[in-house]
C-alpha cells in the first residue's frame, strides 16, 4: 500500500529536484525572510517550495513538451 501523495511525489521527483532551486533563489531574492530566525525560514520555505515544485511538476507532466524536458515521453 502506497499513499497517493507518496506515489505522486515519486512520479514528479525529478521535477521537484529541478524546480526547487530556482524557487529557493526567488524566495531568497525577495529578502523578506532575511529578518526572520533561520528556523522560521526553514519551516516556511520547505513545505512551500516542495508544494510549489510538486504542483508545477504535475502541470508539466500533463503536457507532451513537459515530459520531453526530462525524457519521460
Amino acid at each position: 500500500m502506497v499513499s497517493p501523495i507518496i506515489a505522486n511525489i515519486n512520479e514528479a521527483s525529478y521535477y521537484i529536484y529541478i524546480i526547487h532551486q530556482p524557487l529557493l533563489l526567488w524566495l531568497y531574492q525577495l529578502k523578506f525572510s532575511h529578518n526572520w530566525p533561520p528556523l522560521y525560514v526553514i519551516l516556511f520555505a520547505f513545505p512551500s517550495v516542495i508544494s510549489a515544485s510538486l504542483m508545477l511538476g504535475n502541470i508539466l507532466l500533463k503536457f507532451n513538451w513537459g515530459r520531453k524536458l526530462i525524457g519521460a515521453s
